[in-house]
Formats: structure tokens, sequence, C-alpha cells
């Protein structure tokens, strides 16, 4: 057989050498520095090549195999007929390459991208769900196995893949076992981590070779599943194993990998059990396939009960499945794994129809189904509105509440003081609350379980009540003015665009007309209160002229007025007041009420009778003189 150096040297003149015309046109892969990228097992190696955007696996052999020709032609006719997903299609060339001027055999087949066993199980050490799968799915691929009564005949970590979707695939096909090469030798004898003591006692290749190798493999997942820091612990990525070492199955239960996983409890007992029972055994060909053995000792998963909690689901509503399992380490809802402790899940429907559930139970070697239907149907729809839209309204008015719902099981009417009704799908209420009221639409949806609500509010409002009002509604020029207002069930008031308080009182002055407006807002609106101001000009009486009295005696009359103080109680601007020697002017505009009551230093000496004539002619005269009173020095 040829050496590796001697292939590679080949595959480095892969033109001239290769004489498989599939791989001769590719192109072969080359690290960074430019060597040919290989990977080395102990009888074949591997190159991988390019060749129309696909990548191909072109293996050669450095070891004798004996009959490879028979067994690769037998075993390609045998797996098309079956077609199994763990398996590759390859080309078998007699001829293939070019080794020192020999010519030996060589395989083809399509590359598979994925991670060995190993490297697969130190990525996702801590991802417990992850490696639960991967356990599942190795069963389900020996299982296959065992029902087509193949062995691959060099199980390990090496020779199984595992792609981005968690899919199984077997490479290195130089010892696998079909029923069509039955009478083989048993030439390649596997990993010592993987195999039975005995393994190298077994003359002929059989479909039982694989047994000790699938137990060890799945006792490593579920180990490393349940307990990640085992990776550390046994050196997993940098050893040709598992957990386990050939050592340990010399004396197995005085192991420390046998004592640490019998401390996980669950399935490791009896898996345990069964590979003491194998390593007792000394002929390969009696051993039995552990997933039928598990049935003497492991119990059956169950499903005492998968419940939804209504037949009929909302669309886009939230729903709790809810179960209840026994001896599962697995739990899987419509194909999605879900946590072996929880006992419920939350589902969100998203479509109308018919909606099927499927609970899944595994404990790694036996499964039970369970299964649910609900049907879906559209959400609840609540339109709910009042009369002319009124939202707000006087005590003396009444409001209509119309509604329309649909995909309802049942609707109530509930207001805000505690009332409830049952109330038609559709329909219309007369609604008069004397005081604000809320009206809530709540409607049951078809699942019995969804409630949905709308609420519409009555507010029941007084409206503002408004006085306003002035002192005095005439004035004149500068006098001041008193407004004065009292509002009541408003929201807000304003003067001459300032805002003000429900009750106040405001001084004003004006030199004309002006109308004062009071703005009250309250639930219905504004209001404008108009006032109105006028002005009147003050009058002027500008000569009193009074006539001299006949006089019958002779008299005489004596008057010193220098500078007299007149005080005088009339509502007008100015007042002369003009008689045959005594004048008195008046110009106050800022005395509002003048009293004549002094006439100092005034003396007049008279009769009596003349003075009260001349009193009387000027009271008449001054009829808007509240007082005006003339005294004798003797009164004074």
């Amino acid at each position: 057989m040829p050496t590796l150096p001697s292939i590679r040297t080949s595959i480095e003149n892969s033109q001239s050498l290769v004489i498989d015309s599939f791989a001769r046109k590719g192109l072969f892969r080359r690290d960074k520095r430019g060597r040919l990228v290989a990977y080395t097992g102990g009888f074949s190696v591997v190159y991988p090549f390019e060749y129309n955007n696909e990548v191909w696996a072109f293996r050669c052999w450095h070891a004798d195999l004996g009959n490879l020709r028979g067994h690769f032609l037998t075993l390609s006719a045998a797996l098309s007929k079956l077609n199994l997903p763990y398996f590759c299609s390859f080309t078998y060339v007699d001829e293939g390459i070019v080794v020192e001027g020999k010519k030996y055999p060589t395989t083809r087949m399509k590359w598979i991208d994925g991670k060995n066993l190993k490297e697969y199980i130190s990525i996702h050490k801590n991802d417990k769900n992850k490696l639960k799968i991967l356990a599942n799915n190795f069963v389900k691929m020996i299982t296959m196995l065992h029902k087509y009564h193949i062995s691959h005949g060099d199980l390990q970590h090496g020779n199984i893949l595992v792609d981005d979707n968690d899919n199984l695939f077997l490479i290195d096909y130089d010892s696998v076992y079909v029923p069509e090469l039955q009478g083989e030798a048993d030439i390649i004898k596997g990993l010592k981590g993987y195999q039975h003591p005995k393994r190298g006692d077994n003359l002929l290749a059989n479909e039982k070779v694989d047994y000790f190798s699938e137990l060890i493999i799945y006792l490593s997942i579920l180990a490393i599943a349940e307990k990640s820091s085992l990776v550390e612990k046994y050196q997993v990525e940098n050893s040709e194993q598992l957990l386990f070492s050939f050592e340990d199955f010399k004396d197995l239960e005085n192991s420390q990998v046998y004592v640490d996983l019998m401390q996980l409890g669950g399935l490791f007992p009896i898996l345990l059990k069964i590979l003491s029972d194998y390593l007792n055994e000394d002929d390969i060909c009696n051993l039995k396939p552990f997933t039928t053995l598990v049935d003497k000792y492991a119990k059956e998963p169950n499903i005492k009960s998968f419940r939804a909690p209504s037949d009929c689901f909302v669309i886009g509503q939230s729903y709790k499945l809810t179960w209840e399992v026994n001896d599962a380490s697995c739990v899987y809802l419509n194909g999605k794994i879900v946590s072996a402790t929880m006992r419920e899940y939350k589902v969100h429907p998203l479509n109308i129809g018919n909606e099927s559930y499927e609970l899944k139970v595994e404990n790694g070697l036996k499964t039970a189904v369970a299964q649910l239907s609900v049907n879906v149907v559209e959400d609840v729809r609540i339109e709910v509105g009042l009369s002319l839209k009124k939202l707000r309204k006087r005590k003396t008015q009444a409001s209509l509440l119309q509604w329309d719902v649909q995909n309802a099981k049942k609707v109530t009417l509930e207001t805000t003081d505690g009332d409830s009704e049952l109330i038609p799908l559709n329909g219309e209420k007369k609604c008069s609350p004397v005081v604000s009221t809320t009206y809530t639409i709540r409607a049951m949806a078809l699942d019995g379980i969804t409630e949905v609500s709308k609420s519409v509010t009555i507010g029941v409002f007084a409206e503002s009540e408004v006085t306003f009002k002035a002192d005095k509604t005439f004035t004149f020029k500068e006098v001041p003015v008193t407004l004065s207002w009292n509002v009541k069930n408003a929201k807000s008031v304003s003067l001459e665009n300032e805002t003000v308080p429900l009750v106040g009182k405001k001084v004003v002055t004006t030199d004309k007309e002006k109308q004062y407006v009071l703005e009250v807002e309250d639930e219905f609106g504004t209001k404008r209160v108009p006032l109105t101001i006028k002005t009147i000009p003050l009058p002027q009486i500008k000569t009193v002229l009074l006539p001299m009295p006949k006089l019958e005696k002779t008299v005489n009359v004596q008057h010193n007025i220098p500078a007299p103080k007149v005080e005088l109680n009339v509502q007008m601007q100015e007042l002369s007041v003009c008689m045959q020697g005594l004048n008195v002017n008046l110009d106050s505009a800022a005395i509002k009420f003048a009293k004549l009551n002094t006439l100092h230093p005034l003396s007049i000496k008279i009769g009596s009778s003349l003075r009260s004539r001349i009193k009387t002619a000027i009271d008449i005269i001054t009829n808007k003189v509240e007082h005006l009173k003339i005294v004798s020095d003797e009164e004074r």
C-alpha cells in the first residue's frame, strides 16, 4: 500500500496522477500556507476538493483492507436501494490514483459541512436541550440501522458528523456491514475507548459489532447534558474518547466515571447496569441493542393528561396548554423541545381554522404521543357610541346608548354604580343619568375565556350661573365704577382677557361709554355676559341772579368775604352763584359731594323775614343742592 507522503505527492500532481476524471477537474483545497488540506485516519486519508461550486471528498487508502473493490461495490448497491438519510452516496473508482507508478482505488463523495460528534458536544456542553436532542437523534439513527441489520463497524466520534440542523451523518465506510456482506472479515476493530474488550476476538463483520459502541456514545451524551463539567474532568476535548476509557472497562464498577454517572440518577443506573452486563459477555455476537434491554428496567414514558383551556381559541390571544407526564426526559410540543420539568406552555394561534397540537415525550429510548385540536375563530369586535355623540349633557337631557358586538358568546352592560345586565349582541338603550356615569359594554369571546370591553361616559353637568353688575350704570368722567360678579358651575372666568376668580370685584374708570364682557367657560362652552357703563357730562350753572328785594326800611349790610371756604353737596363740575354784592365760584371735579355749611368769615345783618326769603330763593334756584345754609353771626 502507498505511504501517506507518496499519496500527497500524487495529489500535488493531480493533473497527471489523479485518474478519477471528475476529481482531476477539481481544485484541491489548501490552507493559508499553501499546503494541501488532508484528514488522516487509521486506514485512509481524505483530500477535499472543489468542482462546480461543490465540495467533494477524495479518499485514498494507505493500509491494506483486503477486498476493497468487492466491499465498496456491494455496499454502494445495497445503500442505494435503502436510501437511508445517514449515509452519503459515493462513487468507487477501482483505479483512481497513481502513486509511485502504481494504480490504486479511490472513492468520491459529497463533502458534509458539520462538526464531528466530540466537537459538537464540546461546543454545546452547556446547552442541555441541545444535547438531549442529539441523544434522541442518535437513538433514532441506530434504531434505523438495527431495522436493516446494518452496522458501521467503527462507530466513534470522528465518524459521526452533525450539521447545523442537528442532522447526523456517518462517514468512513471501510468497515460498514450490510447483510449482503455476510462472511466478510472483521478487520477494522475501532477505537478502544468505544469498543468491547472482546472485539478483538471477533472474526466476522456483523450487525452486532456496534451495540457496545452505541451504549458508550449514548451514555456519554446524556451524562454531559446533565453535568457539563464532565467535559473538563475527563478531558474530552483533548482525547480520543468521550467519557469512558478502555481501562474503565476492566473494572467498571470501581471506575470514577461509573461513580459519577451513578450519582446522576434517573436512567443512568439502568444504562450502567446494561453496560456491566455487556462487559460480562465474552462474545459480542450475544449482545442485544441496549434500546431493547431498557424495557427490563425502565418505565415507558406516560402522558397522563394533555389539555387546552377551551376547544375554541381566539386568534391572536394567548392560551396555556397544560400536561402531566411520567418518566420522560424530553418533551416536545409540535416538534419543538421544551423543558422536561415544564407542565405548561403558552401558544398564540395566528390563523383562522383548525389548529392541532402534538405532545411527544421520550425517555431517550421510548416515546409517547398525545394530540389535541382546537378551532381558532375571529376576535371580538365591539362598536359603542351615543346618539348625537353627546358625551356631555345637562341634567334635563337624555342620551341614546347604541352598541354592536360581533363574535361574542355573552354581552353585558355595566355602569359605574354597580348595575349589570345581559344585553343582546346589538341594540340601543335610552340613558338619563342624574350624575356623570360610565357605561361599559363587556363581551365574552367564543372561547368562553377572553373578555373584551369598551366604555363611554355620559357626563352630567350643571350649566353655569352668572351674576354681573355695577354699582352704577351712569357715571361722570373719571368717576370710579365698581364691577362685581358671582359665577357658579364654571371652569374659568375672564374679564377683559384677564382670568379672574369665580367671585370678585373690580374698580374701573372710563371717559366714554364702554361695554365690559365677562366670559364664562363651562362644560357646554363659553358664555359672554355684557355690561355697559355710560358716562354723562357734568352740568354747569354759570350765573344765578337774585333780584334785590324792595326794602321798606333803611338797613345797613356789611360784609367781609376775603376768601370764603365753601363745601357744596352737589354732583356737578362747576357752580357759580352770583348775587348783588356776593359772588361764590366752585370748581372741583374730584369732590363728589360738596356741602355748603360755612361762610366764614361772612357777616350778614339782615332781618329774619328778608333772610328767610333769600334762602328760599336760593333753594329754588339750586334745586340740586342738598343743603345751603346762610347763618347769622348769632347762629354761628
